[in-house]
């Protein structure tokens, strides 16, 4: 019985192939009642009030990107950013690139920015931070 509780108390746990990639149950009928299917997500971003709508979402905005997917459930009413199955080191980063022959018209009064984020086991460390130009790194988080 020590063993036991021993093998309990010690057990790894590791995720297993199905447990990453969805909801695995309930009949097809039932999914498309909760919009869980089928559910296109287009994102629409506006530059110089002109609306651009890509083919690839928020992926299409970032500047480098690795080992990174969006989740969307629909049942939790959440959508989010995560490490694609199995992968240990995710990078993603945004670049804004402003038009030197207009940068006299440019003025930044405030600039405010967010990083929210959650980390749901203790090995996961998120870092945000801001480079301009070549300057220092600012750390944000």
């Amino acid at each position: 019985q020590i063993k036991d509780i021993v093998s309990i108390l010690n057990e790894q746990r590791s995720t297993k192939g199905n447990e990453s990639h969805g909801r695995q149950s309930g009949s097809l009928a039932w999914k498309l009642s909760r919009e869980e299917r089928d559910q296109q997500v287009f994102d629409k971003y506006l530059c110089n009030e002109i609306q651009e709508i890509k083919k690839n979402g928020w992926i299409d905005r970032a500047y480098s990107c690795s080992n990174i997917q969006r989740k969307i459930e629909k049942d939790w009413k959440m959508v989010y950013l995560c490490r694609e199955h199995l992968q240990t080191n995710r990078i993603l980063s945004w670049t804004i690139q402003l038009k030197p022959e207009k940068e006299k018209f440019y003025q930044f009064h405030q600039i405010t920015i967010q990083c929210t984020s959650k980390a749901f086991d203790q090995y996961t460390q998120i870092i945000c931070q801001l480079q301009i130009d070549d300057k220092q790194i600012i750390h944000l988080s």
